[in-house]
C-alpha cells in the first residue's frame, strides 16, 4: 500500500496463481484509486496504447484518439509484461517512466505496475530489457506459502495435506 501511495511504479515477480493481479486490485480498491488493467501480450500498441491518429480539418493535423480508460486512470497495471511483443513493450516505456504517451501526459496518471512471471525456467517468457525494467522503483518477488493453522481451521487434515502436496509440486 505505501509504494502506491508514494507514486512508485512496482514490478511484481513471480510464478503463475501467487496473486500478482488479485494483490494489485486490492490496493487500487483500498486506495479508491481509477484503475486500468492491460493484458500486455494482447495489445494493440495503436489502439490500446499510443493511439489511432484522426484528421483534424482546422488544424491539418492529426489528433490521437487513445482510450478513455487511459487519460482517466490514476494507476495502470500492465500483466505478463514479459510476454509482450517487442512493439507493445517500446510503447510502455515511455507510459512508466514519463505518465505520457507520445509526450501528451497521461493527467492523472500516478503510478504503473507490472507483473511479469519469472524469466529462465518453466515459463514461456522473455527476459525485460533492463532499460524498461529500470524505470519500475521497486521490485517484488511474490512466492506462495501455504498457512496451515489458518487452512485447518475450514478444511480436513487431508485436504490440507493434498492442497500443500499440490501447491508443492505446483510452485
Amino acid at each position: 500500500i505505501q509504494y502506491a501511495r508514494n507514486n512508485f511504479n512496482v514490478l511484481l515477480i513471480g510464478p503463475h496463481g501467487v496473486g500478482k493481479t488479485t494483490l494489485m486490485k486490492e490496493v487500487v480498491n483500498i486506495l479508491d484509486k481509477k484503475f486500468a488493467y492491460l493484458s500486455a501480450p494482447t495489445l494493440n500498441p495503436w489502439i490500446q496504447l499510443v493511439g489511432v491518429p484522426v484528421p483534424n480539418k482546422e488544424t491539418h493535423t492529426l489528433d490521437m484518439y487513445r482510450l478513455k480508460m487511459l487519460e482517466e486512470a490514476e494507476f495502470i497495471f500492465f500483466d505478463e509484461l514479459n510476454r509482450a511483443p517487442l512493439n507493445v513493450l517500446n510503447a510502455i516505456y515511455e507510459i512508466i517512466q514519463f505518465k505520457t504517451i507520445n509526450g501528451h501526459p497521461l493527467p492523472n496518471l500516478k503510478a504503473a505496475w507490472g507483473a511479469i512471471n519469472p524469466p529462465g525456467g518453466q515459463y514461456d517468457v522473455e527476459d525485460l530489457d533492463p532499460a524498461l525494467v529500470d524505470r519500475f522503483h521497486v521490485y517484488i518477488n511474490m512466492t506462495a506459502h501455504i498457512n496451515r493453522p489458518y487452512m485447518e481451521q475450514y478444511c480436513s487434515s487431508d485436504l490440507v495435506n493434498k492442497v500443500t502436496d499440490w501447491c508443492e509440486q505446483s510452485l
